[in-house]
């Protein structure tokens, strides 16, 4: 029996050494990290964590696909903590800007220069400082890039075999048991799912959309009295569009002309649907919302987006609110017929228009221009428009 072990160790050594090494070789791996859109303080920390991993991990190469306006809503200490992850990782790390037609803006410049290799896809834009777009072509090839590239496969292909700048060779590319080549597994990684749902509103015309949207659900929900469903789905709304705004360069004196044009619009709705201020309210959401944008060419902003917010605010203060207003005056307790006929007394001047107080509950109401209604008179409901009432004087002429 001993001398069965004695024959069997042997054998079993030899046999799981190269199993062993043959799974370490297949843990091996190519990271590619895609950053698009703003550089914000959850993609850095994205990247950061990434690199991280790599560095204790056996990733042979990390290759950053980046499609970038810059940073923004980071301290310059914060990016720079960034580019210099990058620059000293000791797993290399390859930039490649790509695919057609990614762009580079602004201080996204920083982590191509940091790389250890920098390539562009064919017709990926590159922005200056003044916000000239040069377009990479094999013949034009911006500084900074040593090569133009088409595809990422390609880039992976590129670099087997160069030696980093710390002295490691890079090796994508492994023999299979007929003698020929395949690259290494490649592994994507992107910002998780939580990361992901704040950045939807990490552009102007996002945040924009997400904030006007938010308020006038929240609007429509307080006139509604529902269950509470529109009420949240306003305050995620209003939560993706704020932070959004926090974390991008925008005009703050345009966003107090975004909500100056909300409250018009809420105001209009409120006496009724006044055609003027409706129209007002919605021309200063929309100029507000179309220069919202402080960060400059480097922070793209989609208009289109911003004209289709704008509409759809529209559709819901002249459509959508009145009819919900009419519904809820036909509900037993609040009831139109209910509400003609019942009597109260006027809050102040009617000019024509003014306030009135019913059974201890405030109106809005409108009267005949001519019927000269004073605070402190009694009145009279007589039609119900929406959420206004229309009154006369209970001792005037009817």
């Amino acid at each position: 029996m001993k001398r069965l072990f004695r024959i069997l160790i042997p054998v079993l050594l030899f046999s799981v050494i190269p199993l062993i090494a043959l799974g370490q070789s297949e843990d091996r791996s190519i990271d590619v990290v895609e950053v698009s859109g703003v550089i914000d303080g959850l993609i850095a920390d994205f990247v950061e964590s990434t690199l991280e991993e790599a560095n204790a991990g056996s990733t042979e190469v990390v290759v950053i696909q980046l499609d970038s306006q810059g940073s923004a809503g980071i301290t310059t200490d914060r990016f720079a903590s960034l580019v210099e992850s990058i620059d000293t990782s000791e797993v290399p790390v390859v930039v490649w800007v790509g695919p057609e037609p990614a762009q580079i803006r602004g201080d996204a410049h920083r982590i191509l220069a940091a790389a250890d290799f920098a390539f562009a896809s064919n017709d990926a834009r590159f922005a200056g400082p003044d916000g000239a777009i040069t377009t990479v072509r094999v013949d034009s090839i911006p500084e900074g890039v040593s090569e133009v590239i088409p595809t990422l496969q390609q880039v992976i292909q590129i670099v087997d075999g160069e030696t980093a700048p710390n002295g490691s060779e890079i090796a994508t590319l492994r023999a299979t048991s007929d003698g020929d080549t395949t690259t290494l597994p490649i592994v994507f990684r992107g910002p998780g799912y939580w990361a992901q749902f704040w950045r939807l509103a990490a552009t102007p015309h996002a945040a924009f959309f997400f904030l006007v949207v938010g308020l006038t659900v929240a609007t429509f929900e307080f006139y509604a009295v529902g269950p509470g469903v529109a009420a949240a789905t306003g305050a995620i709304s209003i939560a993706l569009g704020a932070y959004g705004l926090a974390v991008l360069p925008i005009r703050w004196w345009a966003l107090v002309v975004v909500l100056l044009g909300w409250a018009v619009l809420t105001m209009s709705h409120q006496r009724g649907g006044v055609l003027a201020l409706t129209a007002a309210g919605a021309i200063l959401m929309a100029a507000g919302g179309m220069t919202l944008n402080g960060g400059g060419p480097a922070i793209t902003t989609n208009w289109w987006l911003m004209v289709a917010s704008v509409l759809a605010v529209l559709f819901f203060y002249l459509l959508a609110m009145p009819v919900v207003g009419r519904s809820r005056f036909s509900t037993p307790t609040l009831g139109a017929e209910g509400m003609i006929g019942k009597e109260g007394v006027a809050v102040g001047e009617f000019e024509p228009d003014g306030e009135i107080e019913i059974e201890g509950a405030t109106w809005r109401a409108g009267a005949h221009r001519e019927a000269g209604i004073s605070d402190g008179e009694p009145i009279r409901v007589v039609a119900v428009d929406g959420v206004f009432l229309d009154v006369e004087r209970v001792n005037g002429s009817e």
